[in-house]
C-alpha cells in the first residue's frame, strides 16, 4: 500500500478517536479480516496495522463501527458508532455523455444545492474512487453499550433514520445521485488501497511486459473547507423532521406509567397511614 497522505491519515484518526472496541480491516481475498483495537490506528504505527497480515492492497475496507469483541462484526456486537455514510452513485454525465470525475460529481451536488436554496449538511470527508461517498463523523462516537434492549434498539433506528433520510434528500434534488444509506454493520474503504469493484485496476503498457497502476481506481480522501466533525443531536436536529407538538406530552405520561405504583396499608388500625397513601396516589394520577 502507498504512503498515506496527512489528509488519509487524519481521516483514519480522526474515525478511531474517542473510540473503544475492535475496527475490523479486511480485504477483497479476506474476508474474514482482522480485528485492530481501535487505538492502535490513531499512533505512528497506523500504515502497519492498516497492512496486516494476509491482507492485500485491493478492495481494502474498515468498519464505521466498533465492535465490543473480535467474534463478529455484526449489529448486535457494535459497541460505538464512529460515522454515518451515504452511498452516491451517480449517473451524472458530462455534454459528450461520459461518466464525471467524482470531484466534478461533488461540485454538482454543491451546486444543486445552491441553486435550490435548500440546505443539505456538508459531510466531514468524502471518499472517492468510482463514486463518491459522503462521511460524517461524529466528535463523541455514539455508544451503544446500553442497559435495556429497548433502548439499544431505538438508537439504531434513530441512527439508520438519519442516514437514510440524507440519501432521501439528496435523491429528491436530482435522481440521478442514486444515493443510497449504508448501515451501521458496512465498512468505508481504506485510503491508499485499489477498488477494483467493476474492473481491474490495471493497464498493460504496449512496449512493455509489466502492469502500471490507474491512477482513478485508487481510494483518496477529501475535505471540503466546511466539512467539520459533527454532534449527532445536531445532525439530527438538521436532518429529521420536527416532532409532533403531541410528543412532549406523550413521553411524560409515558414516564408517568413506569414510576411504581404506591403500596397502600391495609392492616386494621392503621386508618390514618392508609388515607394519606391514597391521597399520594390520587395525587401521582
Amino acid at each position: 500500500m502507498e504512503r498515506l497522505t496527512s489528509v488519509e491519515k487524519e481521516y483514519i484518526q480522526t474515525l478511531c478517536t474517542n473510540t473503544n472496541g475492535y475496527v475490523k480491516i479486511h480485504c477483497g481475498n479476506n474476508r474474514r479480516g482482522n480485528f485492530v483495537p481501535a487505538g492502535a490506528l490513531i499512533g505512528d504505527n497506523m500504515e502497519k496495522y492498516l497492512t496486516g497480515i494476509g491482507l492485500n492492497n485491493q478492495n481494502k475496507m474498515i468498519t464505521q463501527s466498533t465492535y465490543k469483541t473480535k467474534g463478529s462484526a455484526t449489529l448486535d456486537n457494535i459497541n460505538t458508532v464512529c460515522c454515518l455514510a451515504v452511498d452516491v452513485d451517480y449517473t451524472l454525465a458530462d455534454e459528450e455523455g461520459n461518466l464525471l470525475e467524482p470531484m466534478d460529481a461533488w461540485k454538482a451536488i454543491c451546486a444543486e444545492i445552491i441553486e435550490r436554496a435548500c440546505f443539505f449538511p456538508i459531510p466531514t470527508y468524502i471518499e472517492y474512487s468510482h463514486r463518491l461517498r459522503l462521511v460524517y463523523m461524529f466528535e463523541v462516537p455514539v455508544c451503544l453499550r446500553i442497559e435495556g434492549t429497548q433502548a439499544r434498539r431505538s438508537t439504531i433506528v434513530w441512527l439508520n433514520r438519519i442516514t437514510q433520510t440524507l440519501a432521501d434528500n439528496l435523491n429528491a434534488m436530482n435522481p440521478k445521485f442514486c444515493a443510497s444509506a449504508q448501515s451501521l454493520t458496512k465498512s468505508l474503504r481504506v485510503p491508499g488501497s485499489m477498488n477494483i469493484k467493476f474492473q481491474r485496476h490495471y493497464v498493460v503498457e504496449t512496449d512493455s511486459n509489466f502492469y502500471t497502476p490507474v491512477y482513478k481506481y485508487r481510494v483518496c480522501v477529501y475535505k471540503p473547507i466546511n466539512g467539520h466533525l459533527w454532534d449527532v443531536h445536531e445532525l439530527s436536529d438538521y436532518i429529521l423532521p420536527d416532532l409532533p407538538d403531541w410528543y412532549d406530552d406523550y413521553k411524560k405520561r409515558k414516564n408517568m406509567r413506569k414510576k411504581p405504583l404506591i403500596k397502600m396499608s391495609l392492616r386494621k388500625g392503621d386508618t390514618h397511614d392508609m388515607l394519606q397513601c391514597r391521597l399520594n396516589f390520587l395525587e401521582n394520577l
